[in-house]
């Protein structure tokens, strides 16, 4: 599994993203047309259908680990040509702004001397990009090694396809939410009154990753918003590493009486890891939002979804009992509900055995019924049978797991023929058929796509990200690339994850909705709700294919432990020199300073815990042997002012310095 995920991680290089390089090369270097279209055309023909579908033919080749290190050997010189084009435009910016700021004319000496200069830095400039650029089509041509990978096949292209987004229905959950309905409006869940010692009942659902918790928690919050039976609902995420003021912290957000929601709207909390948002309660002591509950919530009926809830270690459950003794003032018919994986997380914290209830797998037909509409969009019309009988084939493969026939659905709903159905009927998914389904769903993805999905397995799990940063950050790394057709670079951003969300590889969560009146046609005064804002969230199911694809330069560090991406490989920073992107937290960087700064092909740092500070002087030396930044990510982290070796970093696109003083 994991070597077939290690080709997939380098497909990216054998893209269009190629033939856009060689455009980019040609406007700085002056190539004439007929050079030009020879290039492009071989490129676009020839070489890059070839290795596309070399890489898909070579998983069970002998030839397998040639390729990969051939690829590898590939992806440094793209890396290293697109570095070079950027210097040279850096360069082009810099004289051209030196040529602006010229106020009087010099005299002729100093006139020679800098036009000399500036000759001089431009043809090294020159010169080193063509290096670079003859030493990658070196390495494109080494491609014959590999042409006998294509005897089985032609070497086809394949356009980019788009999928629309289907309307979120529930499939085959009716009777679970009535029974979880008919307990939350009881006035006790148990037999022997309130469950934990604050007086609160807490009824929890269980089940494994991708089984549909979360979708069963909104179905039943909507309908319970709809009838209106608690004065106050919460939605608050659960992040892993609980904490009691972090967790009351958002509820206030959440917070949404029962004249706030509107039918059949799922309102979540404003919650951002990454871009902060202002608040009168950030930054508040426990005790201060103590007082805070009480105003708010004294006596009240109150609805709680802690979702996707892991609260298992001595820390975690000290802060749970202070987090339960902030709520003592609610009224005595308010009730939790929690999602989460781990039925030994909700024992620990006291939840009875009678209150934890455990959700089963979709009954066949249901699951097909909810596969088929994610394939087709339309389970009521099948006029095409069939389609029907290779959808039940595909649907077999995929385990009962939901959130397999939402991702493979979508992907199939791309496809409208039964040939393309077919060959994915008689494909080989044994041993693990749901992250081979989403391997598979992943390949289907556009290389643009492929590479902005693989870049969020740099985050933890369960890491919100807002959408307008996650555009920057992909324009930042060069994942977005400007269209001939005069769109916004921004625009195409937004459709890269318009089309993520569609197809199910990220989650959208509306974070706030806003509401407006008017006047209807007969006069009639009526309210509209409209979301002003949403935050963004990968399944975690899909993170782990997200850290298996993301390749071999991506490391991600947490919570003190080295989660490695991909997960395969044992090496510790330390003991790593071809890191392009990092990610960790701010405890870490005094710790793990001189290992960063090993990192010469960094382009990527970012702090994604503000717990604790970066230290100026830390910052200092990690900048000045970075040159290659092109993200520098330190929300939060103490910086009072930047040192000022920042200005040498000359490939820098984004920074992120918020929430610091």
């Amino acid at each position: 599994m994991a070597e077939a995920a290690a080709l997939d991680s380098l497909k990216w290089v054998v893209s269009p993203l190629l033939s856009r390089l060689w455009n980019e090369v040609f406007n700085r270097l002056g190539t004439s047309k007929d050079e030009q279209h020879k290039l492009l055309q071989d490129l676009e023909t020839i070489s890059l259908p070839g290795l596309s579908l070399a890489i898909e033919k070579a998983e069970n080749s002998p030839k397998r680990h040639q390729l990969e290190n051939w690829l590898e050997r590939l992806k440094d010189a793209y890396y290293k040509t697109e570095e070079a084009i950027d210097l040279f435009t850096y360069y082009e910016l810099q004289q051209k702004v030196h040529d602006e700021r010229k106020s009087v004319k010099p005299n002729i000496v100093d006139r020679i001397k800098t036009e000399v200069s500036s000759f001089a830095s431009h043809h090294h400039m020159l010169t080193s990009t063509k290096k670079k650029i003859t030493e990658f089509l070196q390495i494109i041509k080494e491609f014959r090694n590999y042409r006998d990978l294509l005897q089985d096949g032609d070497a086809g292209t394949h356009d980019r396809e788009t999928v629309s987004a289907l309307e979120e229905k529930v499939f085959g959950r009716d009777r679970d939410r009535e029974i979880i309905v008919s307990k939350l409006t009881k006035e006790s869940i148990t037999d022997h009154g309130p469950s934990i010692v604050s007086g609160l009942n807490i009824l929890a659902i269980t089940g494994r990753p991708g089984i549909g918790k979360t979708t069963l928690a909104k179905y039943v919050y909507n309908y319970l918003s709809k009838e209106g039976h608690f004065d106050i609902f919460m939605w608050v995420y659960v992040p892993r590493k609980f904490r009691a003021g972090d967790v009351i912290n958002k509820m206030m957000k959440a917070k949404q009486t029962k004249e706030d929601l509107l039918v059949g709207q799922l309102i979540e909390q404003k919650d951002s890891q990454f871009e902060l948002q202002s608040s009168s309660h950030d930054n508040y002591p426990l005790e201060g939002l103590s007082v805070e509950i009480k105003k708010m919530f004294h006596s009240k009926k109150c609805l709680l979804v802690l979702d996707d809830f892991l609260c298992c270690t001595g820390t975690d459950r000290e802060q749970w009992k202070k987090f339960m003794s902030c709520l003592s003032c609610w009224g005595s018919e308010s009730k939790i509900l929690i999602t989460t994986q781990s039925t030994e997380a909700v024992r620990q914290v006291s939840v009875p055995e009678e209150n934890i209830y455990k959700l089963d797998q979709l009954e066949e037909d249901l699951f097909f019924e909810l596969f088929m509409y994610h394939a087709s969009g339309n389970t009521s019309n099948m006029k095409d049978n069939s389609l029907e009988v290779v959808g039940r084939k595909v649907a077999n493969k995929l385990n009962g797991d939901p959130k397999a026939a939402e991702v493979v659905g979508s992907q199939l709903r791309k496809k409208g023929d039964i040939i393309e159905w077919e060959k994915v009927s008689k494909k080989d998914w044994s041993g693990d058929e749901i992250m081979k389904s989403r391997i598979w769903s992943y390949q289907n993805l556009h290389a643009d796509l492929q590479r902005c999905f693989a870049f969020c397995g740099l985050f933890p799990k369960g890491f919100r990200f807002v959408g307008k940063t996650l555009i920057y950050l992909w324009m930042a790394e060069g994942f977005i690339k400007s269209a001939n057709n005069g769109k916004r670079i921004e625009d195409i951003g937004e459709s890269y994850l318009h089309e993520l969300v569609s197809s199910h590889f990220l989650d959208k969560r509306v974070d706030e909705e806003g509401k407006e009146n008017y006047v209807d046609e007969e006069g009639k005064e009526n309210q509209v709700t409209f979301i002003k804002s949403a935050n963004y969230v990968l399944h975690d199911l899909l993170h782990d294919l997200a850290e298996q694809v993301c390749g071999a330069n991506y490391l991600r560090m947490e919570y003190n432990n080295y989660v490695e991406i991909p997960r395969d490989t044992r090496n510790k920073l330390s003991g790593k020199e071809n890191v392009h992107h990092l990610s960790l937290q701010a405890s870490m960087i005094s710790e793990l300073k001189d290992d960063i700064c090993k990192q010469k092909e960094l382009r990527t740092l970012i702090i994604f815990d503000g717990d604790g500070t970066v230290s100026k002087k830390d910052l200092k030396e990690i900048i000045q042997t970075s040159e290659k930044l092109r993200v520098l990510s330190l929300p939060s982290c103490g910086i009072k002012d930047l040192p000022d070796s920042i200005g040498s970093l000359k490939h820098l696109r984004y920074i992120d310095i918020s929430g610091c003083s």
